[in-house]
């Protein structure tokens, strides 16, 4: 997994607070790993 996506955290767009990774998941669509991003307001946000 690229460390980028452990020790850079996400905004969210709703409050601007930072989120932590709450889940990787693996897409067999694209053969790259999903991230999943959930911020204390309950936003959820991914990226791929």
């Amino acid at each position: 997994m690229p460390e980028h996506h452990i020790e850079t955290p996400l905004f969210c767009p709703k409050c601007r607070k930072r989120t932590r990774l709450l889940e990787r998941l693996w897409s067999t669509k694209t053969g790259n790993y999903v991230y999943v991003y959930k911020c204390q307001c309950g936003e959820l946000i991914w990226e791929d």
